[in-house]
């Protein structure tokens, strides 16, 4: 009769139990599935939704609605999420924090996004549309935008479909791509995506005519672009001359906040030559505490560390 080699026989269970681990592992995600809407229960098209982990907010995933406004996040580890959506135009949305449990299909109630100005505070003024899908880019139309006044270019970039701005990281990623190059007025930038992130959290969103998604770049566009590109359109100036803006906020949170920006362009002719600088100081308090608690042979050992 024939036996199995010990070597052999290690093989097979440690193959075995790789497979069991495997199949755990699998039947611990789940799917999440939504819709966003208007308060006219209208579908919204292209708008931002993320996944966040519950306990301190970070970006876990990004996804972008369909054209009839649903989205799906699927394979999610087991454990509490939050949901957030937001729209240019719209109020953002964030939700209570949902449970994924083994292997759970769970349907999420529909997403409602209000409008961030009353019909009363509007006057009706022939405009381009919101978005124009074009084909190999979306445009996002920011000077058509009642709701985009007064805020910073950063903020109408965090709004624009399938974009997605990590502060924590410094991270901007497109349709959930890494790796993608920013423009200003067809010009690439060439800065570190913490530079430019800074740059344009100084830009007033007034000065901003349009934005340009684009995830399939034609042939004649730089290589390293490798998610894609956004174009950010500036208004035309007509000021000749020197001319510039400041600001400057400060703010206590869990630690105490500053930043300041200073832009300034000079514009003669054909030429024109813009300086933006931006500082930004964020202190922060941090909390760490671990707990351990090991059994061994009828022996318990607990150990705490909180720093």
């Amino acid at each position: 009769m024939f036996k199995p080699q010990p070597v052999l026989f290690k093989l097979i269970t440690v193959s075995l139990f790789i497979i069991v681990c495997q199949k755990s592992l699998l039947y611990s995600q789940g799917n999440l599935k939504g819709k966003v809407i208007d308060d006219n229960q209208e579908a919204l098209a292209y708008a931002n939704v993320l996944l966040l982990n519950s306990i301190d907010s970070s970006l876990i995933r990004g996804e972008l609605t369909d054209d009839g406004g649903n989205y799906t996040f699927e394979s999610v580890d087991q454990g509490s999420y939050l949901i957030s959506s937001s729209y240019l135009g719209y109020s953002d949305y964030y939700s209570e924090i949902i449970k994924i449990s083994n292997n759970q299909d769970l349907r999420m109630d529909d997403i409602i996004l209000s409008e961030g100005v009353s019909l009363d505070e509007v006057q009706v003024v022939a405009k381009k549309a919101l978005f124009e899908q074009k084909i190999d880019r979306l445009v996002v139309n920011v000077a058509s935008s009642l709701t985009s006044a007064g805020g910073t270019a950063l903020e109408v970039l965090e709004k624009s479909p399938g974009v997605i701005v990590n502060r924590q990281s410094n991270n901007i990623s497109l349709v959930g791509k890494d790796g993608l190059s920013v423009m200003i007025n067809g010009k690439l930038t060439y800065q570190p995506v913490e530079s430019i992130i800074q740059m344009l959290e100084g830009m007033p969103s007034d000065n901003i005519e349009s934005i340009e998604i684009i995830t399939t770049p034609p042939a004649n566009f730089d290589a390293e672009g490798n998610a894609g590109f956004i174009n950010i359109i500036l208004k035309e100036r007509t000021d000749m001359g020197l001319n510039g803006n400041w600001s400057a906020s400060v703010g206590y949170g869990r630690g105490e906040t500053a930043s300041a920006n200073l832009g300034l362009n000079y514009r003669k002719d054909k030429l024109n030559i813009f300086y933006n600088y931006s500082y930004t100081r964020m202190a922060q308090e941090q909390f760490f505490y671990n707990y351990r608690k090991v059994e061994f042979e009828n022996t318990i050992t607990e150990s705490e560390i909180s720093t």
